[in-house]
């Protein structure tokens, strides 16, 4: 989805459409991978207040979710986005996207089935290092 996509989400839900709004929901549609809300003061020079209000507001219009990967970091991207895993570089720190083929809906079944567990939603996340840093 488009950030005017968004922008016009916004407006008729009668929600503000601010300028500091809009250059996160840009940014968000611009990047590649997960941003984290140090990444986004830079990028937008916004206070850190701000940048926290503007996040917290994105995730209860379900724009975006938040993306974990187990250091500390809360990290947020597009929720439109297909459902998709993130390969992680341990030394430099690059995020990719990672597809599978096969859909893992069918192990959430076999789970609920064997286990009598609901799963509402799963992560996989594979750490490790990227083609760049393999050999440094």
């Amino acid at each position: 989805m488009t950030a005017d996509k968004f922008i016009e989400i916004l407006k008729t839900k009668k929600k503000r459409v601010t300028p500091g709004r809009t250059k996160i929901i840009k940014m968000f549609c611009e990047s590649s991978s997960p941003l984290a809300s140090e990444t986004i003061v830079k990028k937008t020079g916004m206070n850190k207040t701000s940048i926290y209000r503007e996040l917290e507001f994105l995730l209860k219009q379900e724009f975006i979710q938040e993306a974990d990967f187990g250091d500390g970091t809360k990290r947020y991207e597009l929720k439109d986005l297909k459902h998709h895993h993130h390969l992680i570089c341990i030394r430099c720190k690059k995020v990719q996207d990672v597809s599978f083929n096969e859909n893992l809906g069918w192990e959430e079944k076999r789970i609920k089935k064997n286990h009598k567990f609901q799963v509402l939603r799963h992560d996989l996340e594979f750490f490790g290092y990227c083609q760049n840093c393999q050999y440094k």
